[in-house]
This record gives C-alpha cells, structure tokens and sequence, in this order.
C-alpha cells in the first residue's frame, strides 16, 4: 500500500532533529517502496539522518553475524523495516508496510517509554548471545578462542539469571560444549587422561547438571539429563575396557 501524502503528515509527527531512520531490507530484495519512504522522510525532516542495510537469510561469515547482531540490538526482527533513533540508540522498529500517521506517532511515544533501556538491555542480551553462538559455529575453536568464547558464555549467563531458558539454553548449547571442547583439547596435548582434563571435564559435567536441575521439565532441562546418562554410560564402558 503506498503511502497518502506522505510529506505532509510526516512533516506533522516527525521532529526536526538529527534522528536516523535505518532501513533494513533483505540482501537482493528490490525494495521501490524503501527507496521512496527514504526520499519522503528526507524531505519531510531534512536534518534526518537516512541510511539503508542489507541484511543476509543466513550468517555465513562473521562479518554478517555483527551485522545481523546489530539488527538485532536495534530491534529489526522483520524485514524490510525501519528502526528510528536518536542520541540514545533505537527506540522503535517499524514494519515497512505498516509505515503510516499512527505507527510513527506511536514510534515517537516510544523515544520517552519508561521501559527503555530494559528493552535496550533486552536487545543487547539477545545480540550478545547471537554472536557468540554465530563465534562458535562460524570460527576455528582453537584453545585461545575456546577459553574466551567460555569467558563470554558465563558473563552472559550471569546476565540471564532472570530468564532461566535463556540460562539454560546458553549453558546447554554454549559452556557445556565449550568446556567439553576444552578437556578433549588438554587430553590431545597431553596425549594421556591426566588430573588436570579429570578436573575439566568434571566440570563440564557440572555445567551440564545444572541445567539439568534448574527445570528438569523443560526442553533444555530435558536435553540434559539424556546427554548426564550418555556421559555416564560412557564412563562407566570406558572403566569397564581397562
């Protein structure tokens, strides 16, 4: 649906300040509707600030995981669309189709909502945890980065005590991989079981463990406790061979 004399109503609800609209459409997409929104909220408020990004179905390297990620943390969770903000950071995404008098007004009351920067703290969140699964299947693992991807994981997890799926998911799919990655790596270095991939990989028993108890009914609580009897029967064959 095309806009109705949209220089006109956008004059009337858009300040005349520095704000920027971002646009993100979908890599390869002709979007005519984006390019003509741009030019009318150009003309609308010329001290606006007008970008457009392209954005990827998929993250096949990391230069495109940080640019979804950024999406993510300005709230374009659905594409084509535009994110409005200010001094502060985005404070509203907007679907492109649903780009009219009412939605951008609804935008403004949006720069001032209370709930701001919890949501601000949301989108990051959820950004930060993008990224550092998009690390974790997009990069070597070496032990430089496995010990760093282990470091980020906990520092979100400390971030999500509030969101137990998030902690779980993040503890299931994340640090339980990782320190399991890192006690197989010890145990090549050293080419032997030694105390110090014992203590490793206890560890990452302990991780897994705690998912498991946090809520043992849900998905990821459920996930867990299958992989705790895999890792048990596990041990218990690898005793049974020496």
């Amino acid at each position: 649906m095309l806009l109705r004399p949209a220089v006109l109503w956008l004059s009337a609800v858009l300040p005349l300040s520095a704000e920027t609209y971002t646009f993100y459409v979908q890599q390869g997409t002709a979007s005519p509707r984006c390019e003509k929104q741009m030019e009318l909220v150009q003309k609308a408020d010329p001290a606006a600030n007008c970008v457009q990004r392209q954005l990827k179905d998929k993250s096949a390297t990391l230069e495109d995981a940080e640019s979804a990620a950024e999406a993510i943390r300005n709230g374009a969770v659905q594409l084509p669309c535009v994110v409005v903000s200010d001094a502060q950071g985005a404070y509203a995404a907007l679907p492109l189709d649903k780009l009219d008098e009412a939605a951008i007004g609804k935008a403004r009351e949006a720069a001032q909502s209370p709930t701001r920067k919890q949501e601000q703290e949301k989108r990051d969140f959820d950004a930060d945890c993008y990224l550092l699964f998009a690390r974790l299947s997009l990069q070597e693992q070496t032990p430089e980065r496995v010990r760093a991807n282990i470091a980020d994981c906990r520092k979100l997890m400390d971030r999500a005590v509030d969101n137990p799926q998030a902690w779980q998911e993040l503890g299931l799919r994340a640090l339980y991989p990782l320190l399991m990655l890192e006690y197989a790596q010890g145990h090549r270095a050293n080419g032997a079981h030694t105390p110090e991939t014992e203590a490793k990989l206890l560890e990452a028993i302990a991780a897994l463990e705690a998912v498991r108890d946090l809520d043992p009914q849900s998905t990821c609580g459920r996930k867990a406790h299958e992989e705790r009897e895999r890792l048990r029967m596990a041990r218990r064959q690898a005793r049974q061979a020496e």
